[in-house]
């Protein structure tokens, strides 16, 4: 369910020149969710057939061979595997943006190169963040099944996100790898944190041996 293509981006598929697709719907409900036409307005939205979308990705390959999905949430469209593959026979290198809660979440790691995974909350926070109930153990292991390849995890934060009282579960959450920290816009009810918080919070996630950096 292909809602969108960009067909260049310097900033979705680290340190590569990208297309970006966006598919439609989500199972989270997050109010702070940048896409939200995406999650809520999708059926309202025209279909971008996948042979079309195809079509312009081959026709700009000697440009272009990198590809990132994103939504939405990518991994709730099974068919999206099948398109998968044929952007994998035909030479192209795949990053997805998930949020890794659902069980096709596996399936997709085998045939990508790259996965970016949303970290909302500490698990006890989880359906409350994403206004949704969360199979914590199914979530807990497809975060590890993450890691089995190129991978980073990434949060949103702001004033009073829990995160910020619950550094060590991101130490055992996160381990080795890339933690990227993106500070909220201004949205709703949700404050962005002043500089030095910001910068506070990433020494401290710093001085625990995270790889964490600002995006």
């Amino acid at each position: 369910m292909i809602k969108a293509l960009r067909k260049t981006s310097l900033i979705d598929y680290p340190d590569k020149i990208a297309s970006v697709i966006f598919t439609g719907g989500c199972n989270f409900s997050c109010d702070y969710c940048y896409n939200i036409e995406l999650v809520h307005n999708h059926h309202t939205m025209k279909t971008i057939p996948y042979d079309y979308i195809l079509e312009i990705l081959l026709s700009r390959k000697h440009l272009i061979n990198h590809v990132v999905i994103t939504g939405g949430e990518p991994t709730i469209h099974l068919e999206m595997i099948t398109f998968i593959k044929q952007l994998k026979e035909n030479g192209f290198t795949i990053k997805l943006d998930s949020n890794a809660s659902n069980k096709n979440f596996p399936a997709f790691l085998e045939l990508i190169d790259y996965v970016a995974v949303d970290y909302k909350a500490p698990f006890h926070y989880y359906d409350e963040i994403v206004d949704y109930k969360i199979n914590q153990n199914l979530l807990k292991e497809n975060f590890q099944k993450a890691k089995s390849i190129n991978h980073e995890f990434r949060s949103v934060i702001w004033k009073n996100h829990p995160f910020l009282d619950n550094v060590n579960e991101i130490v055992d959450v996160i381990g080795n790898s890339k933690y990227y920290i993106q500070n909220i816009k201004f949205m709703n009810d949700f404050i962005p944190l002043e500089e030095t918080e910001l910068n506070d919070f990433v020494e401290k996630l710093k001085d625990k041996k995270i790889n964490a950096q600002l995006r």
